[in-house]
């Protein structure tokens, strides 16, 4: 086994996976921006169902629904910037699933670097 050829090998891995990488995360922040703005109408559709049963009492001009919607995911971000990450798996029967599926992940990734580095090795020492 010649060492280019492992190289080229990795290369296109490496290759691949940023790619995918880069995939995921255009595709997870598309997503995101979808759960904000569902959000965001889940509380102004609140609002405007309120002022419109109210109508007689007091009404709620658009502006205020608008504002108070974007009030609402300015908080969601601070509650979940304030919130550690460690409190929210304690108290469920799963954190410790998911700590192990964590390890076990972080334990893949280090059995692949030592073989690729090991396939390196073995092919320069050749």
């Amino acid at each position: 086994m010649n060492v280019s050829s492992v190289e080229a090998w990795l290369t296109r891995k490496v290759a691949r996976e940023s790619a995918l990488s880069l995939l995921g995360c255009a595709g997870l922040f598309l997503a995101s921006a979808l759960v904000l703005l569902f959000t965001f109408w889940i509380v102004y559709c609140f609002l405007w169902f309120i002022g419109f049963q109210f109508r007689h009492w007091f009404s709620i001009p658009q502006a205020v629904r608008v504002s108070v919607g974007l009030l609402v995911l300015v908080l969601l971000f601070i509650d979940n910037a304030r919130t550690d990450p460690e409190y929210l798996s304690v108290n469920d029967y799963c954190g410790d699933v998911r700590r192990f599926h964590r390890r076990l992940r972080h334990c893949h990734r280090l059995e692949f670097r030592v073989y690729a580095a090991s396939l390196l090795s073995d092919a320069r020492a050749a």
